[in-house]
C-alpha cells in the first residue's frame, strides 16, 4: 500500500472487506433458505415415500415381472392367514363348511370363498410358489445357457436365503422378547388363562423373573428356530408360534437347490421323471410340505416347456380356468369334518385326508395363476402386488398384533356390547376389533417392510457382493425372490 494514498482512500480501502463480507452475506440468506426449503421437501417426500402404500402411488408403478401374478396370490394367501387368525379370536366357523348342520351356513363358508379362511391351504400355497419361484431362475438358464450363469445363481440363492429369512425373524421376535420386558404381554396373558375371552388363540411368551433369563430364553429359543436339522417336525417359538413355517421353508429350499444343482447337467425329461418320482416318495412318507416345494419345480419346468412354443400357453386358456375353479374350491375344503360336508363327501371317500386335496388343490392353484390371462388381473393389480410386497411382513407381525392389541380389547368391548349374550353385541365386538385390529397391522407390517424387510434383502446382497471374487457376481444374479 503507497504512504501517499489521500486518506479518503484509505479509509474507503479499509470498509471495503467489511461491506463485501455483508454483500455476499446479504446474496446467501435466499440461498440458505432455499437450501432449507429443498431439505425440508426432499425430507417430507421420503417420509411420504416410506410411509404411503406403493398402490397408492403413481410412481411406484412398475412393469410386472414374468411370475408378478404368483407375487399377488402370495399377497391374498398372507392376508388369508392373518383373516384365520383373527377369526379364530371369535369363533370356530371358520373351520367347517358351508351346510355341516342348520348353524353352519356363514358367508364365509361357502366353497371357493371359504379358501382365504382355510389356513392349512394357505400355507401350502406359500410352499408351491416357494417352489416355483425358486426353481424358475435356475431351470431356465439351464434349459438356455447352462454353466457359469446358472452356477451363479445358485450360489448367490444359497448365500443369501438364510439371512433373507431369518434376519426380519430375528429381529421380530427380538421386540417380542423387549414387549415382554414391558409388561405389554400382562393383561393378554391373563385373557387367555381366563378361557372365556376367546374361541382360540395362542399363549404369550413366558414372562422370566429376570432380563437376563428372559434374554437367555429368547436365545435359546431364536437357537432351536434355525437350527437347520429339525428333521420330522417344525421349530416354533413362544415369542411367534406362527414362524414355525420359516424353518420348514429354509430347509425346502436348500433341498430344492441341491437337487437342482443335481439334476442341472440331465436331460428335460430324466429331470422331469426324477422331479415326479421324489414327489410320490414324499407324498408315500407324509413329507407334504417338501412335496409342495418340488410339485413348485415341476410346474415352473413344464411352463418353460410351454413358453418355448409360440402362443402355447393361451391355446389352454379354458383349461387353466377349470384348474383354477377346482383347486379354488378343492383348497377351500374345511379342515373340521369335510367327510361330512355337503360337497366334499364323495372326494373325502376317495382319499380321507384333506391336506392331501389341499396340496392337489394349490398346485392346480398356483399352475393357473401363473398361465391364466383371465385370472391374472386379480393378481397383478395394484393393491394386490402391494399385499405381494409385505406379504412376509405382514405374516410376521401379524400375530403379535393379535395377542397384544386384540386380546386386550376383549373384555372390555364384550361388557360393553354384552357380547356374550347377544349375538348383536358380539357382531358389534368384532367389528370394533376390525377398526382397530386391521388398520394397525397393515401399518406395521408396512412400517417393517420398509424398516427391516428391504433392509435385510440389501444385506445380505451387499454381503453376498463383499464377500464373492468377482464384482460381477451379484448383477448376475438379479430378479425377483419370493419368501414364503
Amino acid at each position: 500500500m503507497s504512504a501517499n494514498m489521500p486518506v479518503h482512500e484509505l479509509e474507503q480501502y479499509n470498509e471495503s472487506p467489511r461491506e463485501s463480507k455483508e454483500f455476499f452475506l446479504v446474496d446467501a440468506e435466499p440461498v440458505i433458505k432455499r437450501m432449507r426449503c429443498q431439505v425440508i421437501r426432499e425430507s417430507v417426500r421420503a417420509c411420504y415415500r416410506f410411509l404411503i402404500p406403493s398402490f397408492l402411488t403413481t410412481q411406484s408403478r412398475t412393469t410386472l415381472n414374468a411370475i408378478a401374478s404368483l407375487d399377488g396370490l402370495r399377497g391374498y394367501a398372507s392376508f388369508g392367514v392373518f383373516q384365520y387368525h383373527f377369526t379364530d379370536t371369535f369363533c370356530q366357523m371358520h373351520n367347517r363348511g358351508f351346510g355341516f348342520d342348520e348353524s353352519n351356513r356363514y358367508l364365509i363358508q361357502l366353497p371357493f370363498i371359504h379358501f382365504l379362511w382355510t389356513a392349512p391351504a394357505l400355507v401350502a400355497c406359500f410352499f408351491v410358489i416357494s417352489g416355483y419361484v425358486l426353481s424358475y431362475k435356475p431351470l431356465k438358464q439351464i434349459r438356455s445357457h447352462p454353466g457359469d450363469p446358472f452356477l451363479h445363481t445358485m450360489s448367490s440363492a444359497i448365500f443369501r436365503r438364510g439371512i433373507r429369512l431369518y434376519l426380519p425373524t430375528l429381529f421380530a421376535t427380538f421386540v417380542a422378547f423387549l414387549l415382554v420386558r414391558l409388561g405389554m404381554f400382562n393383561y393378554s396373558h391373563w385373557v387367555f388363562l381366563q378361557g372365556e375371552y376367546l374361541a382360540a388363540g395362542e399363549d404369550t411368551p413366558p414372562i422370566m423373573a429376570t432380563f437376563g433369563e428372559q434374554f437367555a430364553h429368547w436365545r435359546s429359543d431364536m437357537n432351536n428356530m434355525i437350527y437347520p436339522f429339525h428333521l420330522g417336525g417344525s421349530a416354533s417359538t413362544p415369542y411367534d408360534p406362527h414362524l414355525w413355517t420359516i424353518p420348514t421353508e429354509f430347509q425346502g429350499s436348500m433341498l430344492l437347490f441341491i437337487v437342482t444343482i443335481g439334476l442341472w447337467n440331465v436331460h428335460t425329461v430324466a429331470r422331469l421323471g426324477f422331479v415326479g418320482a421324489f414327489i410320490l416318495y414324499c407324498g408315500y412318507h407324509g413329507q407334504n410340505d417338501i412335496l409342495l416345494f418340488f410339485g413348485g419345480m415341476f410346474l415352473a419346468e413344464v411352463d418353460l416347456i410351454l413358453r418355448e412354443g409360440e402362443g402355447r400357453v393361451n391355446r389352454y386358456r379354458y383349461l387353466w380356468l377349470v384348474l383354477f375353479t377346482i383347486g379354488l374350491y378343492l383348497a377351500g375344503m374345511p379342515s373340521w369334518d369335510p367327510q361330512i360336508t355337503p360337497g366334499y363327501e364323495t372326494i373325502m371317500w376317495l382319499i380321507p385326508n384333506s391336506y392331501r386335496w389341499h396340496t392337489l388343490g394349490c398346485i392346480m392353484l398356483v399352475w393357473s395363476v401363473r398361465n391364466s390371462d383371465d385370472v391374472q388381473i386379480v393378481f397383478t393389480n395394484g393393491f394386490a402386488q402391494y399385499l405381494g410386497k409385505i406379504s412376509y411382513s405382514l405374516y410376521i407381525v401379524h400375530g403379535n398384533v393379535r395377542r397384544t392389541l386384540t386380546y386386550t380389547m376383549m373384555p372390555t368391548l364384550l361388557a360393553l356390547t354384552n357380547g356374550k349374550e347377544s349375538k348383536l353385541g358380539f357382531a358389534i365386538t368384532i367389528l370394533v376389533s376390525i377398526m382397530f385390529t386391521y388398520p394397525l397391522t397393515f401399518f406395521l407390517a408396512h412400517l417393517f417392510w420398509r424398516a427391516v424387510e428391504i433392509p435385510s434383502t440389501k444385506f445380505a446382497k451387499w454381503l453376498e457382493m463383499k464377500c464373492s471374487r468377482s464384482s460381477s457376481y451379484c448383477s448376475l444374479n438379479s430378479g425377483a425372490e419370493l419368501t414364503l
